[in-house]
C-alpha cells in the first residue's frame, strides 16, 4: 500500500512538472521552425530565427542588459543572504542576546533600522 502511494504521488508530481513545463518546451521546439508561425506540425528545423535575433543590434544590448542585471541581481542577494546568515552560524556563546534580535544581524547599526511596529 505504501509503495502504491509513494508511486502515485511521483506520478502526480511528474503531471504536475509536465503541466508546468510543457509550454517551454513547445516554445523551444517551434523556435526552430521554417515556417512565419510556430504552430503544428513541425515543419523542419531552421535557424531563421535566431539568424533574426542575434542580427539585430538592440536585441543584442537587451541581451547584455539582462546578463548585467541577472549577474548584479545575483551578487546582491549572496551578499545579502550571507549577511543575515552570519548571525544564525555563530555560536550562541558569541552570539549575545541583542545581536540576535537585530534585524540585520548587527550589520547596521539598531538606530538605522526602524522596526516595523515604530510607525512615527
Amino acid at each position: 500500500m505504501k509503495l502504491v502511494r509513494s508511486g502515485l504521488s511521483w506520478v502526480y508530481v511528474l503531471l504536475i512538472f509536465g503541466f508546468i513545463l510543457m509550454p517551454v518546451v513547445s516554445l523551444v521546439v517551434f523556435s526552430f521552425q521554417a515556417t512565419n508561425l510556430p504552430v503544428p506540425p513541425f515543419t523542419g528545423p531552421s535557424l531563421r530565427w535566431y539568424e533574426a535575433l542575434f542580427a539585430d543590434s538592440r536585441m543584442i544590448e537587451a541581451l547584455r542588459n539582462s546578463i548585467v542585471v541577472g549577474v548584479v541581481s545575483g551578487f546582491f542577494s549572496r551578499f545579502s543572504c550571507r549577511i543575515r546568515a552570519r548571525p544564525l552560524s555563530t555560536p550562541r556563546s558569541t552570539c549575545n542576546q541583542s545581536n540576535r534580535d537585530d534585524p540585520l544581524g548587527g550589520v547596521l547599526p539598531r538606530d538605522w533600522v526602524r522596526p516595523l511596529g515604530d510607525r512615527k
